[in-house]
């Protein structure tokens, strides 16, 4: 993930604000997108001032209190993660062979003929990673999504995030007491500084979320020093797809991120845009 804030981040943002000729842009961004937007302004301060506004919906920046018990599973044996995938898949997690293969078996399981047969083997797949909420599910996008997802990474990225998800903190990569040590002049690894993020953010949290869960989404909210505005979606089974996927997105999420975007951005017609 440090990566990610060093120099994904501020690669994508300079290049949007060289093409466009802008001094500012805005950041949306669902889940692990704002912990990019976190992560990279914790680092590099001086890109608050290009950010006019953060829409964060289901910010991902605490994980400790996460209840999916696959991902807390995976947390647990997080270095074993990331010694098979250096050791026998070049530093992957899923190389491209495997992904494409998980992705036309899930495309098969979701297609219209065996759906209309076995419809719970479609949603079962993403049943192990969040909590429930079948009147938000829209079957006909998820050949869609299946087609992109998984999809490969790398094995850091992933122990990264384990990690976070077991220590319950913001913080650098663990390399263990001795690698912290030479890479940080530390046995432990230091916390990012959340102090340092001055966008005006607007945060969206779903109740039965169960990966950024009430609990972390509320102490991020506590930590981040320009929360203009904390929601909790009007609708009790809203979960962490539904942002994506879920079919009244646009008038329980996207709503309230194109309000405050035209407040930060009055010049600008923003359903024209949209």
């Amino acid at each position: 993930l440090h990566q990610l804030y060093m120099f994904d981040g501020p690669a994508a943002l300079n290049y949007i604000l060289n093409v466009t000729g802008q001094p500012q842009l805005n950041w949306v961004g669902f889940s692990l997108g704002n912990n990019v937007l976190v992560g990279m302004l914790s680092i590099y301060p001086e890109y608050n001032s290009k950010i006019k506004f953060g829409g964060a919906m289901g910010p991902a920046i605490y994980f400790g209190k996460t209840r999916s018990p696959l991902l807390r599973q995976w947390a647990s044996v997080s270095n074993f993660f990331e010694s098979v995938a250096f050791s026998w898949l070049n530093g992957e997690i899923l190389p491209l062979m495997l992904s494409n293969y998980f992705r036309q078996l899930y495309m098969t399981l979701c297609s219209a003929s065996i759906r209309s047969y076995f419809p719970q083997i479609c949603t079962s797949y993403f049943d192990l990673i969040d909590s429930k909420d079948a009147a938000q599910e829209n079957l006909a996008y998820y050949s869609a999504i299946l087609s992109l997802f998984p999809a490969t990474t790398s094995a850091r990225v992933v122990t990264h995030w384990l990690q976070l998800i077991g220590n319950g903190q913001f913080q650098n990569f663990d390399y263990g007491m001795g690698g912290n040590l030479y890479h940080y002049g530390s046995t432990s690894p230091p916390a990012y500084n959340l102090t340092n993020v001055k966008v005006p953010l607007l945060i969206l949290w779903g109740e039965n979320d169960s990966f950024t869960t009430e609990e972390d989404v509320l102490r991020a909210s506590k930590d981040l020093p320009n929360v203009i505005r904390n929601i909790r979606v009007e609708w009790k089974k809203w979960n962490h797809l539904d942002f994506l996927y879920g079919k009244d997105s646009d008038i329980l999420v996207y709503d309230h991120i194109l309000r405050y975007l035209t407040k930060y951005n009055p010049t600008v017609d923003m359903v024209s845009v949209v």
